[in-house]
């Protein structure tokens, strides 16, 4: 939508449509039309934004008599509601009217609302209208006289803003009057939709789209309370000279409006309803119904106040426009009235209004409505790489935010140093919006760590020590526990591999040297160790405990390990379906696995030991001088094994210590 923009003044003409005066059931009374033009220089100083504007009209009426029976009724009305100011209409009566002036460039005509019914007699029209933070910059009170078949005609006169400009528009009203004797006929003053002020509801549940939806008003009031005479449908019986016929019941006046291509929701709750009516006089309050952009009414309307969703093609409509239908009745149906009005449907694919419109559930990116071009659009653009997310859980990385984590592992290796053991690898997760029911993207990535107690031991059994050791296997299964579904996913338990990233490996992909003719083995991933030559007394090794004794690695081989391998792993981004509400949880494999048996009983897995020579599962393999293979589940150090003190129990990782994604709702 591109924003209006006013100067701080308006001129009003008000111009009436003259109704045919009709005696007996069915005739219509007075009808206004409210017209507005509104000058729209651009760049005029203190410009302001005008979208909508409060009315009042309040009519003395009187208690008229009518034909030979003297009936009659106070028609005294006030009505109060709020008129939409639509930009780009011109001016329907032809040329600007001389009481405005020279006409210049932007001048033009704001068809505001058509008015029905006023009674004759004394009235006064006020006008308020607001700025957009919501203040009356800007007034008008005027009285005025309807009689019948005459016109009136008054100048408005606007104060507007501090300045105290006074531009001088017109009210010319054309007004008669019907009666029904016995009757008086409902009036049906006005049905007004805001379609300029859309929004979005998710009025069906996902995978269906939101839906742009607008307020709606309709004000209405019956003089008389009664039907009379005219009530239908009437019971009769037979007579020796015909029929007699007894009005009724009386039912009393009500309107029902009625949309196509659309869903009415008449309550507030979200829930369609075919369409709504409301019993009793509605003529409004200061205040209630529409009052201003992107209000959205919290809780039940008032009465006279619905909404009106789009329905898209998707969902059987033309998702064009709406055509809303009001029909006003007191139980005589010569005496309907009738008022329609178009709504047009907005895009709700790029369009955006204020700001939360855009908001796309995404910590690391910043949300803008962009209107610079004259076409407002949403812009999400990433924030700086590092800003906090996820309730600072994380930290944004090219628009995503990045959680990263250190899961413990349960392990069994392949040599006699003891049966299970822990061991961790971290687990790296970014992700955009996570929204309810809908598909997002996850980019996986971690490291997977050697333990340093195996190298030390690597050192003891290789003359000369180990500096370097070949990768023959590696695989990480990332699974998530809850909360969303990996698409495309196959299996029990659907999971996504991670391999080593042999780029990022030193010194990485070697291809042996050692051929025979044109045949050579294949090219093997070799990894430095982390070690360090500093055995001097403080230094580096002695720090570790690895530089002095007969046994010392410093003594025995010149250098020492100072640490766990870690091995980085390859980054794999997959896209998964987020169920309706809760978190997201990410963590290693602990289900599914063949490597591994969960007792839930105990609440424990138990991991057999591997062969050194069959495929990893997950886990890695590695050659420090002696082929050495590690197979593992997700899990925790649930303590010593009484029964082996060389072993480790593994009990299951809680709920907790996973990465932990919100699902979030629609914008």
């Amino acid at each position: 939508m591109t924003k209006r923009r006013f100067t701080p003044w308006i001129a009003l003409a008000c111009i009436g449509a003259l109704a045919a005066c009709a005696s007996g059931e069915g005739g219509t009374a007075g009808n206004t039309e409210l017209n507005v033009i509104v000058p729209t220089n651009a760049g005029t100083p203190n410009e302001i934004d005008i979208t909508t504007v409060e009315y009042t009209i309040a009519c003395a009426g009187g208690h008229v008599t009518f034909l030979d029976n003297n009936a009659s009724f106070a028609n005294e009305v006030r009505i109060d509601g709020n008129l939409e100011v639509v930009d780009g209409r011109t001016d329907p009566q032809g040329a600007i009217p001389p009481e405005f002036g020279t006409p210049r460039p932007g001048d033009g005509a704001e068809v505001w609302q058509g008015f029905m019914d006023l009674p004759p007699g004394p009235c006064a029209i006020e006008l308020r209208a607001r700025d957009n933070d919501g203040e009356v910059i800007c007034t008008a009170i005027e009285p005025f006289v309807i009689t019948a078949d005459t016109t009136a005609k008054v100048n408005l006169v606007l104060i507007c803003d501090t300045s105290f400009q006074a531009p001088v528009g017109t009210l010319d009203v054309d007004a008669t009057f019907s009666f029904n004797v016995g009757n008086f006929c409902p009036d049906l003053f006005i049905l007004n939709c805001l379609d300029s002020n859309p929004y979005e509801e998710q009025v069906f549940p996902p995978p269906n789209p939101p839906l742009a939806g607008t307020q709606c008003e309709v004000r209405y009031r019956d003089g008389d309370s009664t039907c009379g005479q005219g009530c239908d449908p009437q019971t009769c019986v037979p007579t020796a000279t015909g029929l007699s016929c007894t009005p009724g019941p009386e039912p009393g006046v009500s309107t029902t409006v009625t949309c196509t291509n659309a869903v009415l929701d008449c309550n507030g709750d979200g829930a369609p309803d075919p369409s709504c009516t409301w019993n009793g006089d509605v003529i409004g309050v200061p205040g209630q119904g529409p009052s201003g952009p992107f209000e959205v009414i919290s809780g039940p309307p008032p009465p006279g106040t619905f909404f009106a969703y789009c329905l898209p093609e998707v969902l059987g409509g033309t998702g064009a426009s709406i055509h809303c239908t009001a029909v006003t009745t007191d139980g005589d149906l010569d005496c309907d009235k009738t008022k329609v009005v178009t709504i047009q449907c907005p895009s709700i694919e790029g369009p955006c209004f204020v700001p939360d419109d855009c908001d796309d559930g995404n910590d690391c990116t910043a949300d803008f409505c962009d209107d610079s071009s004259g076409s407002a659009v949403c812009v999400n653009t990433p924030v700086l790489d590092g800003t906090p997310c996820n309730a600072g859980a994380g930290s944004c990385q090219t628009g995503m935010c990045a959680t990263a984590r250190a899961l413990s592992l349960g392990c069994a290796n392949s040599t006699p140093l003891g049966e299970q053991s822990v061991s961790s690898a971290v687990l790296n997760v970014a992700a955009g919006s996570v929204l309810a029911g809908q598909e997002f993207d996850a980019r996986l990535s971690g490291s997977a760590i050697f333990p340093e107690l195996f190298l030390d031991a690597a050192q003891q059994l290789v003359l000369g020590g180990v500096r370097q050791a070949t990768l023959l296997d590696l695989q990480y299964l990332v699974q998530v526990r809850s909360g969303a579904t990996l698409v495309g996913g196959s299996g029990a338990v659907p999971g996504v591999s991670l391999g080593a990233d042999v780029a990022a490996i030193t010194p990485g992909e070697v291809q042996d040297s050692d051929c025979a003719g044109l045949i050579c083995n294949p090219p093997v991933i070799l990894i430095d160790l982390p070690t360090s030559d500093d055995c001097a007394p403080g230094g580096v090794c002695d720090t570790l405990g690895k530089a002095t004794g007969p046994s010392s690695q410093c003594v025995v081989n010149g250098f020492c390990v100072t640490g766990d391998l870690d091995i980085p792993l390859a980054e794999a981004t997959v896209t998964y379906a987020a169920d309706p509400s809760g978190d997201v949880l990410f963590g290693w494999a602990d289900q599914g696995l063949g490597n591994s048996t969960f007792n839930p009983g105990t609440n424990l897995f138990t991991i057999p030991k591997p062969n050194a020579f069959d495929p990893i599962e997950q886990g890695l393999k590695m050659n420090v001088g002696l082929t050495i293979g590690f197979e593992c589940v997700m899990g925790i150090d649930a303590g010593q094994d009484p029964t082996d003190p060389d072993n480790t129990l593994i009990g299951l990782t809680p709920d907790t210590d996973l990465i932990s994604f919100p699902i979030g709702t629609t914008p």
